[in-house]
């Protein structure tokens, strides 16, 4: 889904508007669990891991649960909360990237209200286990690329490409400032 023009792409400079928001959450919520990056201080390299969207708010703001004294925990608060998050939908080819800034939230109340069934299985101990909390990611900057989920169309503009000599146009790349 790269092409030689990427590099060329504006980044955008205009906050986003309810659309792209609304795309945005929607290619999130079908995918679901993010690759959560993070700096690892000791040994000065990238670290992810996947991560369950517990939920996203109208503002993109986007919520995960996690053990307090996790290293990505630790991680987070060592730099500031810088993250990115990275989501892919293969299936589809949907594919979002979104850096911000990560916050551990210890809110009994709002814990309770994001506590899920599916969140029970890696918490056995339950909601009011102190050693688990939510992560807030404030998102700051997004970029998504949404192709052509049907795999014969894909064939078909890969073919178009190799037999005229130009570039794959594979569905939409887009850029929000958030």
């Amino acid at each position: 889904m790269s092409g030689p023009n990427d590099a060329r792409r504006p980044i955008a400079d205009t906050p986003a508007d309810d659309e792209q928001r609304a795309r945005l959450r929607k290619l999130i919520d079908k995918a679901r669990v993010a690759m959560f990056t993070t700096l690892d201080s000791l040994q000065q390299t990238m670290h992810s891991r996947p991560l369950q969207t517990i939920g996203v708010d109208d503002d993109l703001t986007l919520w995960f649960v996690v053990a307090t004294r996790s290293q990505k925990t630790i991680e987070v608060q060592q730099h500031d909360g810088r993250v990115l998050l990275t989501y892919a939908n293969t299936a589809d080819s949907e594919y979002v990237a979104i850096s911000g800034r990560a916050e551990l939230v210890r809110d009994e109340d709002q814990k309770a209200r994001r506590w899920t069934n599916l969140v029970e299985v890696w918490f056995p101990d339950g909601v009011r286990d102190p050693g688990v909390a939510l992560l807030r990611v404030q998102p700051e900057f997004a970029e998504y690329w949404d192709g052509p989920s049907n795999k014969a169309r894909q064939w078909l503009a890969l073919g178009i490409a190799m037999t005229t000599g130009s570039t794959v146009a594979f569905g939409e790349h887009g850029t929000l400032q958030l």
